[in-house]
């Protein structure tokens, strides 16, 4: 039974030894993995780094002119705001004026037509008393001769009777 056991020891060493190897073996072959998966991982950071190198520089080359767009910009928006507070400040006192103007205007206007106006009536007054004038003389004459020819006189009860014509 000793025998068996040298056996048994033997064998176990011999698995462990296999087992040794097997893992050596997987420790190599993952050791050549990580190689490769560095080697990939290196060439994109590569490039990744390169374009950063890049994107630094234009950001440094742009800068300046990048702050001189954002002032001049400022500088616009505040001349824009002035120039928009003259035209406001303009057309105020455009307006105030024109309003003015109207209000000459509108009184000159009003009294043009009560001119016009009295001296239409003045001058119907003065056209048509005379005429009235006439009328009623007309009238008398026609009574006087219906008076004449009828040889009649006409009685008015004590009141004067009076035509408008």
């Amino acid at each position: 039974m000793e025998n068996w056991v040298g056996i048994f020891v033997a064998i176990a060493a011999i698995a462990l030894a296999l087992q040794a190897l097997m893992q050596l073996a997987i420790g190599i072959f993952l050791l050549a993995q990580a190689k490769k998966i560095q080697n990939m991982i290196e060439e994109p950071r590569a490039r990744v780094n390169a374009l950063l190198a890049s994107v630094q520089t234009v950001v440094a080359n742009t800068q300046p002119q990048l702050n001189k767009i954002v002032g001049d910009a400022v500088q616009i928006t505040e001349m824009a705001r002035e120039q928009a507070q003259r035209v406001d400040s303009l057309a105020t006192d455009a307006v105030d004026r024109l309003r003015g103007q109207i209000v000459q205007t509108d009184k000159m206007l009003t009294s043009t037509l009560e001119s016009v106006q009295e001296a239409g009536s003045q001058l119907r007054r003065t056209i048509l008393k005379p005429v009235q004038s006439v009328r009623a003389l007309k009238h008398g004459l026609q009574v006087g001769l219906e008076v004449y020819r009828s040889g009649s006189t006409r009685h008015t009860n004590g009141a004067e009777q009076y035509i408008e014509y």
